[in-house]
């Protein structure tokens, strides 16, 4: 049987079918559900099916708030599987319904929200990937949020990468772009057709000055002072050296908070404020509070004071890359992560790693697609809603809640719905609160009728460095101290494979990982806090040493990966450093009452590493620096003679021979240094920072010449001799303290007249706060109080201006009348040598000399302090509490010490 029909009947049933396969799903206004779900209208709009065509538009009335359009009639339609709403199934929230007793917020114009969304239907219906709007669809269905379905039309690929299907009148042909490059050019064959993956996506790298940096390592954040993380350079919450989180985006009511006030609270956490502008009222009515944890943690608080009912929509818009933080420090990008919906937040997961975002309350609504959080608000008078975020690697949270993905992810904290049911609505003064049971131990949330569900905030060690503080005349120092300390505990990074062993990162952004050179030096300047953190930084880089034969046996090597974090690092120059740090830190470590237990099992590394240093030096008295040209540098020369002295100690104290050949090869050193590397003159002379092979000097002026000033601690309360006559020594302190060196910030790293000098240039002229502080520690012990006094005072002027926090470099600009230090752009802030570097100028000004050893301690504090009255509370020596004070007329006394401890003076 055979059925005639007309032929305009089958071009009309054509052109609905094409129609109909075009409707957008993921930027329209709405989202489409699954086969039985149903679709939401966006905020402010109740959309209605058109006939024909088959597409979106707002109905002709509109009676309502804020010009929102309501529709006079409606048509159930189904269109790909799922259908639209009929005007009785509309959800009782009542989009653009005005309420006797409420005022809705945030009602946006239906048109423009239409002209907004325009682009994107036409990207869909080009093929290309539709650009995430201030409009993001949500899908809902029966209490149960899952992602949308996407139409079949949609390729997720990037648009260069696919096929672009497009239709003429009469035929329909696919374009392609143009063929990729041949296997000859690629290195590699690639299947006919198969799509050509793209490159990472490259940016320049923003300066880091003025970024608000959050840290608790091996966890971070990064964000600018308006409070939205929005995926720009570095912006993210980070774990283990991914970025966890690269967007985060708040609106309010369809608007963007505007930020009033932002700022660090701690070393690991920022606090934003803002507002959000309400129609037709003057006055603010309606903030937002933001705080943002390193650990993983934001809490976004809501509050109104407005007089009347608020409806309020809550929009959080999330997306990430999962990038390598070294590939981003480099300005490669990643590509943007599809997302999943957990139960209470979504879900990202690639071959790099997995991060998932959990909230609490639950979302009313969450959209996978468009990375979207929705919650839809009533505030009373007064009242409050809270909303919590945690953002971690979705292996931790598996591991939290020990359920599989099939059983879904509960959230590590409770759902605020109650059991009668009353909505997501947090008021004040609800029964909620955060226990630990120890310090850094698990945090717990009680709740009155919820189950106790554990969230491990940083598997981080115990509390390793000592609470101390400084009582000081000038408050500046206490603020700077304070802060210093806090940023030292969240640059302490836990080895995870050796329980109870830190190591302090070099700095943030740029270097989280382990720096042997840096994490030895900054351990040795905070030794005062106690011999914990030394332990485990001596016990990490003895790890790292090279075991095997040839020259190379006993350097500590840097590592490719960092230990605790897994992460890439990049190649490093500070493996000599360590190497000759290495006895020093751990003879120094004993002076101040490092355990003969803990030490003894290292003393063989530090043994190792002076073997290295005699096979480095050969037949001469140099340590060449390592690369490609022979060249002798002055600082090098100063730490193997400190490693030698120094470790002759080490040696003699636990019965190892070669201590007294370790003496005498620094006496030749001695003798032949204060000849080869110092340049004579009319003027005194200056030293020679550098020495080639063949005999050519270099007596530019730089800021590494101040370790030649760091003899090292000795027995008995004494330095060890220097590698400087008194004479040579005294001039080099003048030339320290100078116009060239001293900008009056700190010491540059290239004199202000030297060749090639420039104040941005990190070791052409910029200031070094890690050598500013071995100068000021180096001239105290020589009795150059003045001097002392004006590197202090540039200190504690750089850290009034970083609100405390000390930045690793600045601007090597001479300071003048009321002006301020120039950031770096790419400085380190927090970094571990210079938050250090302010505990070491405080003890050097009292002037701290133990000998836990021998039972004493020594004061030879400064004549005159800079900083008026200053004591030393919360320091540790000899595993017990130590407290010193020193006046301002120079007269220093302890005040607490260990029993059987005695001072000399």
């Amino acid at each position: 049987m055979s059925l005639w029909v007309p032929a305009r009947w089958l071009g009309r049933w054509h052109r609905r079918r094409r129609n109909r396969a075009s409707v957008p799903s993921a930027t329209a206004g709405r989202s489409v559900a699954a086969d039985t779900g149903d679709a939401l209208p966006a905020a402010g709009v109740r959309y209605v099916a058109r006939r024909g065509r088959g597409t979106q538009r707002p109905s002709r009335a509109c009676r309502d708030v804020g010009g929102t359009h309501r529709p006079h009639r409606t048509h159930r339609r189904v269109v790909r599987g799922s259908r639209w709403l009929r005007r009785d199934r509309l959800p009782e929230s009542g989009y653009g319904e005005r309420s006797p007793r409420s005022t809705e917020v945030g009602v946006v114009d239906a048109e423009a929200r239409v002209r907004q969304q325009a682009p994107a239907r036409a990207d869909l219906r080009r093929g290309v990937a539709p650009s995430t709007g201030p409009a993001a669809p949500r899908t809902r269905h029966e209490g149960r949020v899952h992602a949308p379905v996407p139409p079949r039309e949609f390729d997720a690929r990037p648009a260069e990468t696919r096929a672009v299907r497009t239709r003429s009148r009469r035929e329909h042909h696919v374009h392609r772009p143009s063929a990729a490059p041949s296997a000859s050019v690629t290195g590699r064959k690639r299947r006919a057709g198969s799509p050509r993956k793209p490159a990472s996506p490259r940016f320049d790298v923003p300066a880091m000055h003025d970024a608000l940096i959050g840290v608790a390592l091996p966890r971070l954040f990064i964000g600018a002072g308006h409070g939205q993380i929005d995926g720009a350079g570095l912006d993210g919450f980070y774990g283990h050296g991914r970025r966890l989180l690269s967007r985060c985006h708040l609106r309010v009511a369809g608007r963007e908070p505007t930020p009033l006030r932002a700022g660090m609270v701690r070393a690991d956490r920022a606090a934003f404020f803002g507002l959000v502008n309400v129609p037709d009222d003057p006055d603010p009515i309606l903030t937002v509070e933001r705080t943002r944890v390193a650990s993983g943690r934001e809490r976004i608080a809501l509050r109104s004071t407005a007089q009347r009912t608020l409806r309020v929509p809550v929009e959080l818009s999330l997306s990430t890359d999962l990038a390598d933080i070294e590939a981003l420090a480099e300005g490669i990008g990643g590509e943007s992560v599809p997302a999943a919906v957990c139960a209470s937040g979504l879900r990202w997961s690639s071959r790099d790693g997995d991060a998932v975002v959990e909230a609490d309350p639950r979302p009313h609504d969450v959209l996978a697609r468009a990375g979207l959080l929705h919650w839809d608000l009533e505030l009373r008078p007064g009242e409050d809603f809270v909303i919590d975020l945690r953002v971690r690697r979705y292996a931790d949270s598996r591991a939290l809640t020990g359920r599989s993905d099939a059983a879904g992810l509960t959230s590590a904290v409770s759902v605020a719905h109650t059991a009668q049911g009353s909505g997501p609505v947090r008021r004040a003064g609800r029964s909620s609160r955060q226990t630990s049971a120890a310090p850094g131990g698990p945090l717990v949330r009680e709740r009155t009728g919820r189950a106790i569900v554990p969230v491990v905030t940083r598997p981080g060690p115990r509390r390793l460095l000592s609470g101390a503080e400084a009582i000081c005349s000038d408050p500046r120092a206490s603020r700077m101290l304070r802060t210093c300390l806090q940023d030292l505990r969240g640059l302490l990074v836990p080895d995870l494979e050796h329980a109870g062993e830190t190591y302090l990162a070099a700095g943030v952004p740029w270097r989280c990982g382990l720096s042997p050179g840096v994490a030895a030096s900054a351990a040795r300047m905070c030794l005062p806090l106690g011999t914990e953190l030394a332990v485990g930084t001596l016990r990490t880089l003895a790890r790292a040493q090279h075991r095997g034969s040839g020259r190379q046996s006993g350097l500590v090597l840097a590592p490719r990966t960092d230990p605790a974090s897994g992460m890439r690092l990049r190649a490093t120059a500070h493996e000599l450093e360590a190497t000759l740090l290495f006895p020093v830190l751990l003879a120094e470590a004993r002076r101040w009452g490092l355990a003969d237990r803990d030490a003894a099992p290292l003393v063989p590394a530090a043994e190792r590493c002076l073997d290295w240093l005699r096979r480095a030096v050969g037949d001469g008295l140099y340590v060449p620096d390592p690369g490609p040209r022979v060249l002798f540098r002055a600082a090098t020369q100063a730490h193997a003679h400190r490693a030698a002295l120094l470790g002759a100690d080490l040696l003699d104290a636990y019965g190892r021979p070669g201590a007294e050949s370790w003496r005498q090869w620094a006496r030749q050193l001695r003798s032949s240094f204060r000849l080869d590397f110092w340049a004579a003159g009319r003027d005194g002379g200056r030293p020679v920072t550098c020495l080639t092979e063949d005999g050519r000097r270099s007596v530019s002026l730089n800021s590494t010449t101040a370790h030649l000033l760091d003899p090292g601690l000795s027995a008995a309360g004494e330095f060890a001799p220097g590698l400087l006559d008194e004479a040579q020594t005294v001039r080099l302190a003048q030339l320290i303290s100078g116009p060239v060196m001293n900008s009056g910030w700190g010491i540059r790293s290239l004199g202000a007249t030297e060749r090639g000098f420039s104040p941005l240039g990190r070791r052409t002229g910029a200031v070094h706060l890690h050598d500013t502080a071995v100068a000021a520690a180096g001239l105290a012990a020589v009795g150059r109080d003045a001097d002392v006094a004006a590197l202090i005072e540039g200190t504690l002027r750089v850290a009034d201006a970083f609100g405390h926090r000390l930045p690793d470099i600045v601007g090597g600009y001479q300071r003048v009348r009321r002006s301020a230090p120039v950031p770096h752009p790419a400085a380190c802030r927090p970094a571990a040598t210079a938050a250090a570097g302010a505990l070491h100028i405080l003890t050097a000004l009292i002037g701290v000399r133990p000998d836990a050893p021998a039972g004493t301690v020594t004061l030879r504090p400064l004549r005159s302090t800079p900083l008026g009255d200053l004591t030393l509370t919360g320091l540790v020596f000899a595993g017990g509490a130590f407290t010193a004070r020193v006046n301002a007329q120079g007269l220093a006394m302890v005040e607490e010490v260990e029993p059987g401890m005695r001072l000399r003076t």
